[in-house]
């Protein structure tokens, strides 16, 4: 493979997962082509395979210099809604995956920072924190540790966004998720909620 067609495919593969991103963005999604080599390709496929786009943010601001995939925002229309239901990201989900471009915090309106680097002392959340999102809208988030030999899947924080209601239906749904990623990382049960 050549330089070109690694940039190629890796500017494609991060626009497909960001949908609209700066070249700084779509450099930094991968780690992987410099700033320089983002730009030039934004610019070369631009009115072509990429188009110029902008973004209404959770304040209600709206962000230009964005760049989308030409086939994926012809179809921005035909895309369902999220789904209404409550749900627990990765903390790595491409929704917040580049913590240093703020760029979740200017869309969305929420912050995630990754704190497993950051010493216990100094931690505002947690070791691992999962974000939690209902709809459009991140609500919350809660920090899990899987303990093997409890056969658990432990809460051991839980943190609602402001202006979010804890009722008892919205634990029941967080509950739930929790249960799905216990069975999936081999636990039995989810303790501590």
């Amino acid at each position: 493979m050549t330089r070109a067609q690694f940039v190629e495919w890796t500017c494609v593969e991060a626009l497909k997962r960001l949908v609209a991103a700066t070249p700084a963005q779509i450099s930094r999604f991968f780690h992987a082509v410099s700033l320089d080599e983002a730009g030039a390709w934004c610019e070369k496929h631009r009115g072509k395979t990429v188009q110029a786009v902008a973004l209404t943010c959770a304040d209600g601001q709206i962000v230009r210099g964005l760049y989308g995939l030409t086939s994926v925002v012809d179809r921005l229309d035909s895309f369902p809604d999220p789904p209404a239901g409550l749900r627990v990201l990765n903390p790595f989900d491409p929704l917040v995956h580049d913590r240093g471009s703020r760029r979740t915090p200017r869309i969305f309106g929420f912050e995630q920072r990754m704190e497993i680097w950051v010493p216990p002392e100094k931690r505002r959340y947690g070791y691992y924190v999962l974000p939690i999102m209902e709809g459009n809208r991140f609500t919350g988030r809660v920090d899990t540790n899987l303990e093997r030999s409890e056969g658990a899947l432990r809460v051991l924080g839980l943190w609602w966004e402001q202006g979010v209601g804890r009722s008892s239906a919205r634990i029941a749904r967080l509950r739930r998720e929790l249960e799905k990623l216990a069975r999936f990382a081999g636990a039995e049960h989810v303790a501590g909620l």
